[in-house]
């Protein structure tokens, strides 16, 4: 075989018309990557080859026969077939040295095409941003395609006598193998049937699944499967006419072995390596555990078809394949790529009405169509459908200013994993959670929470409970919020919340320390006065010392904020106002790795306090989510508050204190706050409910914001409720706002630790934008011309030295 195999390298290397395609092939493929505008890896601004892996398949279908259509028809042209016949060596042997050969061949030009790893090695931002695992694992997917390619053009090359028939049979017969089973499942009778069994037989899912840079099992050994099966298949028809080939005879060999061991081995799942940096594909264990309980269709809607921006078709890209990695954990989740823009003008405004009442908004893009700029609207959602069931996902998170939009979409395809699986669970619950809001102690109105409400009403039931008339917080409330109160807490209405708390009940806690707010000091300010901000007397200290935490009677000014217009004089009878950094409204980014606030866009608040953590009798897990910014002071009432602060020149270094805490998570076993002094009417109220008192609580959890204004929206001139983060102030939305709030709510509720899934961090990989400005036409042509050169060259060296060697 060893023979067999040199023989077979040599006669191609030394046939010029054979490197001539070989080098032929590179300038296409150059072409492809670097020049044309759609393709261009330089234009894409991506470091990345996945352009090349997509590629890959299609020109093999050319390059591949080509290869291989020489290996037997000539043979058998030339009579030289009988001779190889006679040798000392298995028909078996023969084709698998001529499989050998060309592989060899192939992997040759895998080593050339690292021209083009070297190119994006060179060109990432910063250099060598390049996710090397997963293109190694891409570079193995593409050697396992190029290898059932070749055992196929075997294949045809023994079945004929014909080197152009061999070639031509051989490219239909790779792209049956590779698109067919594909397409024959999106036919409508096998659609939910067989669609991904025959999925499943066709070699494109399986070099898809690869190419991302993950080497499972069932890829593998399916490849393994397919190269061995078309080589026997080979090693068969070179049998004599006379000979016939039993069916013992074929059944027992040992090639039918391993045949039937590699397609054993690709239904089960042995191994998957994930070879990317990040691990992107690899799903979470609480998502995989969540999917595999879905036990009726769950159907996703993807509604991003069409002709998109290049990071806008990533997202879509990277949507897709996760949806994938879904289906192939459980069926029943099933997708579809949808328009909604496609169709008559009747028809598309139908389609955005009908989204508009779902809560499905478009996203304007400027785009430049090679000649002039022009807007498109997009529609950057998943609408995920469960019987008479929905849930919208937004794909896109927000840009923070700070951010450029390519960080901002890395962002968002950073969180799909967790947007879908949050989705989906959601769908899934047996009863809508029940979230119940206090009042009768001057807590935020049904109107300043509606844009929270309207947003949670889809997937959970919300109400308001009156403390002082019910004798128990019911254990079916799943989480109480206390947003904002402003008058006292009775005794009594403390003991019912700790002991909802000892039996486990979480609790939201939205609490201003002080009562301030910007109206109020504009309104001190018009009358040339100080606003003197004055402590609440809410009547919680006890309940919150013996919970871990206090919140400490002052302000948080933060050299990070926004901004409020201020009056700066007339002109022509008209007020003139300009925008001035007001400091106690913190503009504050999440630093914290906890799921809750991970990826959190930047976040706006009013007049934030301070908050302590205390030692407490019991082991309670605390963690600070959310602290100002290292530019931190704080004013400690009752201090005077005006604007002449910002008329001053005031520099980050006369905000001297550290980050001040203003959110904190408290998890574990509580200690009652009214461990032995429970009074003659609180045991009356016990009795009432046929209960007992409890001194500690069972495992539970609870998150307080030194901020009442977190969950509120603002209130429009016409009464209409503003979305929640909208900063009136700035007519700025901030959408952090909400997602905390929900984030918070989801935490506490989440009976899968899905919230795990947030902290998975994909690195955002993108070209230096300064190199490809300056030398874009030198990487051009350094990629087209290098790979053909490097081809002839390895012609010309392996001819000159066969031609010395046998001189």
């Amino acid at each position: 075989m060893k023979a067999i195999l040199i023989k077979e390298l040599r006669s191609m290397i030394s046939s010029f018309s054979l490197m001539l395609a070989i080098a032929v092939f590179f300038v296409l493929v150059g072409l492809w990557l670097w020049f044309f505008p759609d393709t261009s890896i330089l234009d894409n601004k991506f470091s990345s080859l996945q352009t090349l892996f997509d590629l890959a398949p299609w020109l093999f279908l050319l390059i591949v026969p080509a290869l291989t259509m020489r290996s037997i028809a000539e043979e058998k042209a030339n009579g030289t077939l009988d001779i190889l016949r006679s040798k000392p060596i298995s028909l078996w042997g023969i084709v698998t040295g001529k499989f050998v050969a060309i592989l060899i061949v192939v992997l040759i030009m895998v080593v050339i095409c690292q021209t083009y790893t070297f190119s994006v090695f060179q060109l990432g931002f910063p250099k060598g941003n390049l996710d090397i695992g997963g293109t190694i694992g891409s570079f193995i997917s593409w050697v396992l395609l190029a290898a059932c390619y070749i055992s196929i053009g075997i294949f045809a090359s023994a079945i004929s006598n014909s080197q152009m028939i061999s070639f031509l049979l051989a490219a239909v017969l790779c792209f049956c193998a590779y698109t067919a089973p594909a397409f024959i499942a999106t036919l409508p009778v096998f659609i939910g049937n067989l669609d991904y069994a025959l999925q499943w037989m066709g070699m494109e899912s399986h070099y898809q699944a690869m190419s991302k840079g993950i080497i499972t099992s069932n890829d593998f050994f399916y490849f393994t499967g397919v190269i061995l099966l078309f080589l026997y298949l080979s090693s068969r028809v070179l049998k004599k006419s006379g000979h016939t080939n039993s069916v013992k005879e074929i059944l027992l060999h040992p090639v039918m072995g391993c045949i039937v061991a590699s397609g054993v081995l690709a239904l089960l799942p042995v191994f998957s390596i994930d070879l990317t940096e990040d691990r992107r594909y690899t799903l979470g264990n609480e998502t995989k555990s969540l999917i595999r309980k879905v036990d009726d269709i769950v159907f996703a809607e993807v509604l991003m078809d069409g002709k998109l921006p290049a990071a806008f078709t990533r997202l879509r890209k990277s949507a897709i394949e996760k949806l994938q990695d879904f289906n192939k954990i459980n069926k029943n989740i099933q997708f579809s790529l949808v328009d909604p823009l496609e169709g008559d003008k009747d028809m598309v405004k139908a389609n955005q009405e009908a989204l508009r009442k779902d809560g499905i908004s478009p996203t304007q893009l400027t785009v430049y169509n090679g000649k002039v700029q022009e807007k498109i609207i997009i529609y950057p959602y998943v609408v995920f459908h469960f019987g008479e069931r929905i849930v919208p996902v937004s794909l896109l998170e927000a840009k923070d200013p700070r951010q450029d939009e390519d960080e901002a979409l890395n962002r968002s395809v950073s969180l799909l994993e967790y947007k879908f699986a949050n989705a989906i669970q959601k769908l899934r619950m047996k009863k809508n959670p029940v979230l119940v809001f206090t009042r009768g102690h001057g807590e935020l109105t049904p109107l300043q929470t509606a844009d929270l409400e309207r947003t949670l009403r889809p997937v959970y039931s919300t109400g308001r409970i009156t403390l002082d008339s019910v004798v128990q917080i019911s254990n079916e409330i799943d989480v109480l919020l206390v947003a904002k109160p402003q008058q006292a807490f009775s005794t009594r209405d403390n003991f019912l919340v700790d002991q909802y708390i000892m039996n486990g009940g979480k609790v939201l806690w939205f609490i201003d320390p002080v009562f301030v707010n910007t109206d109020t000091v504009n309104a001190a300010n018009r009358l040339k006065q100080d606003f003197i901000p004055m402590p609440y007397e809410l009547n919680l200290e006890e309940l919150f010392f013996k919970y871990g935490f206090r919140i400490q009677p002052n302000v948080v000014l933060d050299y990070e904020c926004t901004t409020i217009p201020l009056l700066t004089g007339h002109s022509g009878g008209s007020p003139q106002f300009e925008p001035k950094k007001w400091y106690f409204h913190p503009l504050i980014a999440a630093d914290s790795k906890h799921s809750i606030v991970k990826n959190l866009d930047r976040i706006s608040t009013f007049y934030p306090a301070t908050i302590d953590t205390i030692k407490t009798k019991s082991e309670i897990s605390k963690t600070i989510l959310l602290t100002s910014s290292k530019h931190s002071r704080t004013l400690t009432s009752p201090s005077p508050i005006n604007f002449e602060m910002v008329r001053q020149s005031i520099t980050s270094d006369q905000f001297n204190r550290p980050a001040q805490p203003v959110a904190l998570l408290v998890e574990g076993i509580f200690t009652s706050a009214f461990e032995n002094r429970v009074s003659e009417n609180l045991t009356i109220t016990l009795k009432q409910i046929n209960a007992e008192y409890k001194a500690e609580s069972i495992a539970t959890k609870m998150i307080v914001f030194s901020d009442g204004d977190l969950p509120a929206n603002a209130i429009s001139s016409r009464g209409e409720p503003a979305p929640l983060g909208f900063n009136m102030y700035e007519q700025a939305i901030y959408p952090g706002n909400k997602n905390l709030v929900l984030n918070s709510i989801e935490y506490l509720i989440d009976e899968n630790s899905i919230m795990n899934a947030r902290n998975k961090e994909i690195k955002l990989r993108m070209l230096d934008d300064s190199i490809i400005e300056k030398n874009k036409t030198f990487w051009q042509w350094f990629n087209l011309m290098l790979p053909a050169v490097f081809s002839f060259l390895f012609y010309f060296f392996a001819d000159f030295y066969r031609k010395r060697k046998y001189a």
